[in-house]
This record gives C-alpha cells, sequence and structure tokens, in this order.
C-alpha cells in the first residue's frame, strides 16, 4: 500500500490547474472564463482537501483508539510511505495558486481580501510542515519524489511575492 486507497495529495495537482488557467485567462482579458475555473478549482479545492485530510487521519490511526487507550501502532503515520512524505507538501500549492489567480481576476489585479485568504491558508499549511520537513529529510532517503517541495515552494514564493 503505496499510497491512500481514497485520497491522495498528488490529486491537488489537476486543482492546480484551474487555478493556473484562471491566472492565464485574467491576464489575457478573458476574465469570465477566469472566473469559472477559478471557481471550478475553489469547489473541487474544497473537496479534494477534506478526502486527504480525512484519508490522513483515518489511515493514521488515529480514528481506531479504543477506549482512549492508544496501542503503539497508533502513533506513527502509516498514510504514506516515508519515501512518499515529500508529496505532503502539496497541500500548500492550490490555496497559493488560489491566491496568485485570484489577485489577477481582482479589478485592480491586486491582493484582495480572498486572495489574501487563500495566502494565508498556504503559508499556515507551509508553518505546520516545515516542523515535518526536518523529520522528513532525515528519515526518507532521497527519491524522486522530492520534486514535491519545489513546486508548492515556488507557489507560495510567487504569491509572497505578489502579497
Amino acid at each position: 500500500k503505496r499510497i491512500l486507497p481514497t485520497g491522495n495529495p498528488a490529486y491537488q495537482l489537476a486543482i492546480i490547474g484551474n487555478f493556473i488557467g484562471a491566472d492565464l485567462a485574467a491576464q489575457v482579458g478573458f476574465e469570465e472564463i477566469g472566473l469559472f475555473l477559478f471557481s471550478v478549482g475553489t469547489f473541487y479545492y474544497l473537496l479534494v482537501f477534506i478526502l486527504n485530510y480525512q484519508a490522513i487521519f483515518r489511515d493514521s490511526g488515529f480514528g481506531n483508539m479504543s477506549a482512549g487507550k492508544a496501542n503503539a501502532s497508533h502513533k506513527k503515520f502509516r498514510f504514506l510511505e516515508t519515501t512518499l512524505h515529500p508529496i505532503l507538501f502539496l497541500f500548500i500549492a492550490p490555496p497559493a495558486a488560489a491566491a496568485l489567480a485570484r489577485a489577477q481576476l481582482a479589478t485592480d489585479h491586486r491582493m484582495d481580501h480572498l486572495a489574501k485568504f487563500f495566502f494565508f491558508i498556504s503559508f499556515f499549511i507551509f508553518l505546520l510542515l516545515l516542523r515535518c520537513l526536518i523529520l522528513f529529510v532525515r528519515k526518507s532517503p532521497f527519491t524522486i519524489s522530492y520534486w514535491a517541495y519545489t513546486f508548492p515552494m515556488a507557489a507560495i514564493g510567487s504569491s509572497a511575492i505578489e502579497y
């Protein structure tokens, strides 16, 4: 069992395409198409985020504690193999890309409250995962899944510059 049976953080890559498409559509003047893509991306981001978040805690064993007693297996996250831990950083990218898209869709092409909302969500997730980064790097060997650090960091960096 390498990945989650019902939810996988890599599913978020398809959602990011909607936000990037909304950003590009707004830049070339197709604002209605941009709003459509932004709306679809936001809707599916909520669904996929809830699915992934629920799957992480269900598959980690936290939902199986009986009578308040947790055995030793509950203390270990077993929802992903160690080599796939870097893909958890993909949680950062969709709200960061949504912040950039919303900034382009705003009338003055600056971050409004909704764009800042998405930026702060991505920043909060970044801070949560920053603590885990040291553990992930120390415990997992270097594999191809390390690419998953690059795009979310670029997305949150770009939205921070835009902010």
